[in-house]
């Protein structure tokens, strides 16, 4: 990649994770909000984000939370999981009628994007963090309303429908970034509004068969790990997607390593055949029917991972 992907968090202060399923886009959006958010030095000095190929670990993952939910305590950082009956006013804020003393009222209540907003006001020199989970799965430009104008013209002040604590702008503050992850499987990146698509840097995850061998390599078995490595890159190549920097669909490196880890190897290994027989299997068949592949695709990956390791 010509930038990493805090270099255009920096640059652009939104940015799109996207990828095929199991790529490990919602773990590496959370630790480069936990980076940014930690981080002391200056921008142009901070280049480590933290290698995608490292092993998940529950221990990492859980300090991680405990961190975040630090900063969110702080409204310094929020999660939110987009999908299609997700509103406009969950996420930004609006008019919610209420019961008070027997009698319907009506308030304004402010959502995610706009409770950060004005902490971000508040707090000039610390960055906010906005995590926008499965970013493609809600109606985009009903949810993002006025954000269209203000994610592009930062500072800018843009007037809301309703009035929260006396103000009726939003304005987008600097120092408030926005992280998207996007499951390019389930709907094409070329399908978001255009209008919408040029405000995000797009940064696209691949499958990583190294996490795969370095995750069996310390569980104690490499030579599984190769195997297992070997099998996931013959399914993202027979698929037509392994070398293309771009390509949308595929299988992941979670669906070959055990998440969390077991106590033991054979649970471990247990874990991921059940992941092959149940996930992967029923993931290659949407994409044969996708791609039009033909009987002859499904048959060089049999039913059981022991028969789809043998074969290759």
């Amino acid at each position: 990649m010509a930038h990493d992907l805090l270099d255009l968090l920096t640059c652009f202060r939104q940015v799109i994770i996207y990828g095929p399923p199991g790529t490990g886009k919602t773990r590496l959006a959370r630790q480069i909000a936990l980076k940014m958010l930690n981080r002391e030095t200056p921008p142009e000095q901070t280049r480590d984000i933290g290698e995608q190929t490292e092993p998940p670990s529950p221990e990492r993952d859980a300090d991680a939370e405990r961190k975040l939910d630090a900063f969110r305590r702080e409204n310094r950082f929020d999660l939110v999981v987009f999908h299609p009956s997700y509103e406009y006013e969950q996420f930004i804020g609006g008019i919610e009628p209420v019961i008070t003393g027997g009698i319907l009222c009506f308030q304004a209540k402010t959502g995610p994007l706009l409770r950060l907003c004005r902490a971000a006001e508040q707090h000039p020199g610390n960055p906010v963090i906005l995590l926008i989970d499965e970013i493609n799965r809600g109606n985009l430009p009903k949810l993002l309303g006025e954000l269209v104008y203000a994610l592009e013209y930062r500072g800018s002040s843009v007037t809301l429908p309703f009035t929260f604590e006396n103000r009726s702008d939003l304005v987008i503050p600097d120092n408030l970034y926005v992280i998207g992850t996007m499951n390019s499987a389930d709907r094409s990146i070329g399908h978001i509004d255009v209008a919408i698509r040029r405000r995000f840097a797009l940064y696209h995850l691949p499958p990583s068969s190294e996490v795969v061998k370095n995750e069996w390599k310390n569980a104690g078995d490499a030579d599984y790990g190769e195997q297992l490595a070997q099998l996931m890159e013959r399914v993202n190549s027979d698929l037509g997607q392994e070398g293309e920097w771009d390509a949308e669909l595929g299988v992941g490196q979670s669906y070959f390593i055990p998440t969390p880890p077991l106590s033991s190897l054979e649970e471990n290994k247990r874990q991921v055949e059940m992941k092959w027989e149940n996930q992967v299997r029923p993931l290659l068949r949407e994409y044969a029917q996708l791609l039009n592949l033909g009987p002859e695709f499904l048959g060089r990956f049999p039913e059981t991972l022991g028969e789809a390791l043998a074969s290759g």
